[in-house]
């Protein structure tokens, strides 16, 4: 494990897009298109983003509104992420490939892969397996996740009662797709992810506004991988950005990354 010292300011994010979508109406979704065919759309949703329309989301254009506009033509949800995650979405074109890509999602053959910053170390791969309720009637449900540890970092900052705080850049594989289940999951073991308001630390949260200028939730979808929904040929896709491109950390070998902030 290498040793790496970095100045953890808003300097050591500055080539991640992190911005927080506000509905400006500058967005441009052409920038933003990872694969595009006759079936299917994918795309990098930037975080503050609605998936698509829905009750409390009808503040800002949603992903889909955006992506009915630039094709001319209707696009078909067939999984979603939460709007304040960022990264990588796939729409259908037709309602052949929703229905097939809709039967992948639901018999857990697609995978997905997340990138988050938490608080604390994580030095081993974990596989959470606690069944979460679903919020509408607490019924609980199975739910799995892979998390595996990407670097470690120490910043040089207090929060009570520690002089100083840790954090992890972590890989997420959800194995099940339940409601908030990578938020919830990583809160239950006490490393919440930074930016996290309903399962978070606001304490941390705060440090990160505070020192690094980031109030976003610090969770991305960075890649899906499943089978084209008309030629069966195997297709990964991966967003144009990751946290592995945070300046100065080499990934994905595991580094110990010791940060310092400036008063």
């Amino acid at each position: 494990m290498s040793d790496l010292s970095l100045q953890l300011d808003r300097n050591v994010f500055a080539e991640l897009p992190l911005a927080a979508y506000e509905g400006n109406a500058s967005w441009n979704l052409d920038r933003h298109i990872v694969y595009v065919d006759a079936e299917i759309i994918a795309l990098d949703k930037p975080s503050g983003m609605p998936t698509h329309p829905g009750l409390g989301a009808d503040d800002v254009p949603s992903l889909m509104q955006l992506a009915r506009n630039y094709l001319g033509a209707y696009v078909y949800p067939v999984h979603r992420l939460d709007r304040a995650t960022s990264g990588i979405v796939v729409m259908a074109r037709t309602q052949t490939a929703a229905t097939n890509l809709a039967s992948q999602f639901a018999d857990r053959s697609v995978s997905k892969v997340y990138q988050a910053m938490i608080r604390g170390w994580i030095n081993e791969k974990i596989v959470i397996t606690r069944p979460l309720a679903r919020l509408h009637d607490d019924t609980l449900q199975e739910a799995t996740t892979e998390v595996r540890p990407l670097s470690r970092f120490t910043a040089h900052w207090p929060v009570r009662p520690f002089p100083s705080s840790r954090y992890s850049l972590v890989e997420l594989r959800p194995k099940t797709g339940r409601t908030h289940q990578i938020r919830r999951h990583l809160s239950g073991i006490s490393h919440p992810i930074i930016g996290d308001t309903k399962y978070g630390d606001g304490a941390h949260n705060i440090a990160f506004r505070e020192y690094c200028d980031i109030s976003r939730l610090l969770l991305h979808a960075v890649r899906l991988e499943f089978r084209h929904p008309t030629s069966g040929a195997d297709l990964q896709l991966t967003s144009s950005w990751s946290f592995a491109d945070t300046k100065g950390c080499s990934l994905p070998i595991m580094t110990n990354c010791s940060l310092s902030a400036r008063r």
